[in-house]
């Protein structure tokens, strides 16, 4: 790939395209097998007086020109140019009725269903679509909750983004900025769209990152491995659960981690591994003899536990100009490195799990010293070792085809994969719309997001907003069940409760 192909350069008068590169190539690969990666975030609003669909469109529409002009990147449409090849494209609106048609083109308005988190998983499961299809990389649907002739108070906003253009940071900048744009719109104070000038936002479409997508596992001595679960009456999809902490709960957790000196992210690691051990282990005995034992055999020869993919925002490696939304050149809206942590030390797994092959029983032992000195900080260890530099960044994509192309063992794909998108409050993010009194025209009551996920692996990702822990669970429907998914979240549940009484 030439140098040139990674910025936005001109293909035609007014086209800009540039060429994905790393995780953003892999997962457009992965968009076609089922939509798998797919994101979709969502924020639940109440305005402080009811307003209807038809005024809420007007006023979105001014807000998404707005949004457009200052990060035209999510305007981006997404094509499939060979095999391995994807490719972003950007047009420059002739006229504000070209941004206008855009707005139209991306903004869906639908039927309530029921609440926000209801609303929120009919977008994840109806709204998703692959790389191949050609379609703009953002698109977003608004949801009345609990409306009225009059309209609506409570309503719920779903961003559904491909995620060749989107990650867990950016998303909620540009939410950030989206809802600071509606809120000066609803109060009459926003810069009419009709005074912007077209063609110099494209100064601001920012290049690729440069991230790569490292699928093997580093060497281990013995791995705990073992083949996934196959239901093979289900075709594609996946299953999503939501655990969310209580205030106390949360706050909870965060003097354990200040108390032992870990990070929230280090810990709710270590505490997933755990849990998510402990379900393997109960869903194999629910399956079969045969299948628990090879689980059971695997935990009690291995070394050590093996992970996926993990991520890091790599946004703070890029100059400033690229670092934000309203930065000169804007941010690359996916700009998240993925890589796998070293192994973690099994032993102080086996010492929380007890395992009998021959009755198919799983019983655990509350022990914290082997939670805190032993599973959180071999997490610790591990993300010490990571060396987190842009020129690491940057190696590891020219290993992204070498090891994609690699035959990979089967077992691998049972590994858990994790993505911490951080404390809303402390990145700063969505800070003047929190509960109670939000900006005074409106409120974000809650938040939500999942990745659509075919894969065999858990993907575990977790997020605070307004003081409560919420970790979400997804699991492809051809590797899981609904039994199998509520035995994982309650057995997680559980961990918080013991762990951090």
């Amino acid at each position: 790939m030439l140098e040139a192909d990674t910025v936005f350069h001109e293909s035609s008068p007014g086209i800009l395209v540039r060429t994905l590169t790393g995780l953003e190539s892999g997962v457009c690969v992965g968009s076609e097998f089922g939509g798998c990666s797919h994101t979709t975030f969502s924020v639940g609003i109440t305005f402080s007086k009811p307003i209807s669909a038809a005024e809420l469109r007007q006023s979105l529409r001014r807000v998404l020109v707005r949004l457009r002009h200052l990060a035209p990147s999510i305007a981006c449409k997404l094509s499939k140019q060979s095999s391995d090849k994807y490719q972003f494209s950007y047009a420059v609106p002739k006229t504000l009725d070209d941004a206008l048609t855009w707005v139209n083109d991306i903004l869906f308005f639908e039927r309530g269903e029921g609440g926000f988190t209801a609303s929120h998983e009919h977008v994840v499961r109806e709204r998703w679509w692959r790389a191949s299809e050609g379609k703009y990389t953002h698109q977003y649907y608004i949801t009345p909750i609990d409306a009225t002739t009059d309209g609506s108070c409570s309503w719920a906003f779903s961003l559904s983004a491909h995620h060749s253009n989107i990650d867990g940071r950016s998303a909620w900048m540009v939410f950030d900025k989206l809802l600071s744009f509606l809120t000066e719109d609803l109060r009459g104070g926003a810069p009419p769209i009709e005074d912007l000038v077209w063609g110099k936002e494209t100064s601001r479409l920012p290049p690729t990152p440069l991230n790569p997508f490292i699928l093997h596992l580093r060497t281990l001595q013995i791995p705990w491995l073992y083949h996934p679960l196959s239901y093979k009456s289900i075709e594609g999809g996946d299953f999503v659960y939501r655990i969310s902490l209580t205030l106390e709960e949360t706050a909870r957790m965060h003097v354990a981690c200040k108390k032992h000196g870990k990070t929230v992210t280090q810990v709710v690691t270590a505490l997933l591994c755990l849990g998510n051990a402990e379900a393997v282990l109960r869903n194999a005995a629910n399956t079969s003899p045969d299948t628990f034992r090879e689980v059971a055999d695997g935990l009690a020869a291995a070394t050590h536990l093996p992970t996926g993919l993990t991520s890091m925002n790599v946004r703070k490696h890029l100059p400033l100009s690229y670092q934000t939304l309203e930065s000169e050149h804007s941010t690359p809206l996916y700009a998240a490195d993925a890589f796998p942590l070293a192994p973690f030390d099994i032993e102080p797994y086996r010492r929380m799990l007890q395992v009998d092959a021959e009755k198919l029983e799983v019983s655990r032992t509350v022990d914290k010293a082997a939670f805190w000195d032993g599973m959180t900080q071999s997490v610790a260890e591990s993300w010490k070792a990571v060396e987190g530099t842009f020129e690491s960044f940057r190696r590891n994509t020219s290993r992204f085809s070498v090891v994609a192309e690699k035959e990979s063992d089967p077992r691998e794909g049972t590994v858990p994969l994790f993505t911490s998108f951080g404390d809303m409050t402390r990145l700063g993010l969505l800070e003047s719309v929190r509960p109670p009194k939000g900006n005074g025209t409106l409120v974000v009551d809650d938040i939500d997001f999942t990745t659509r996920s075919t894969l065999p692996n858990p993907h575990f990702s977790f997020f605070q907003y307004d003081g409560r822990f919420v970790v979400k669970i997804v699991h492809g429907k051809t590797f899981s069940s609904e039994k199998d998914m509520e035995l994982r979240a309650r057995i997680i549940k559980e961990w918080f409760s013991v762990l951090f009484d």
